[in-house]
């Protein structure tokens, strides 16, 4: 019993991992789009590397 418990908190935490993961990078998406839309002209090709 005691490697299914490990195995269900294992997958918690890889669940809630990636829920963070995920609003992480919607947040880092919905930053750098307003950030282009606050430089006007620009296209942001510039900034490629």
């Amino acid at each position: 019993m005691k490697g299914l418990n490990l195995d269900e908190n294992l997958n918690r935490l890889i669940q809630e991992n990636s829920d963070w993961a995920w609003e992480q990078a919607k947040r880092e998406r919905a930053e750098m789009e307003k950030k282009q839309k606050t430089q006007g002209g620009t296209d942001g090709k510039k900034d490629e590397v």
